[in-house]
């Protein structure tokens, strides 16, 4: 696949107006080098990517006036309440807040284009 791509890509010039365009037949996930997801994640899943930090108190869940006070939102997901089933979302959200998760390992710009994860 990833020769596909550098073939499509070299045989663009600068200026060709079809740059912005998007071929017929192809959609943006064809092109793609990593695959997006489509369905929502696992609980097993994210943690094992992100390696959620336990508290002192064996607890994963922060409140928001809980939080340290120089926190990198890049570390930070949020426990969403969504009709009673709870979801990660990455980054500080507000609606439908439960609670926040800290982790490890910081999400990327990629993962605010994918699925939430279920919080099992």
């Amino acid at each position: 696949m990833s020769r596909r791509i550098q073939s499509h890509s070299a045989s663009k010039t600068a200026g060709d107006p079809k740059d912005h365009q998007q071929r017929p037949g192809r959609s943006l996930r064809e092109i793609s080098i990593v695959p997006i997801r489509t369905r929502i994640g696992s609980w097993r899943v994210f943690e094992r990517r992100f390696q959620p930090i336990y508290r002192e108190d064996g607890s994963l869940l922060w409140d928001r006036c809980e939080l340290p006070a120089p926190a990198n939102p890049q570390e930070w997901w949020t426990v969403l309440d969504c009709d009673g089933k709870l979801y990660l979302s990455a980054g500080f959200r507000f609606v439908n807040r439960f609670a926040y998760v800290r982790c490890a390992v910081a999400w990327n710009d990629l993962d605010l284009r994918q699925p939430d994860y279920r919080y099992d």
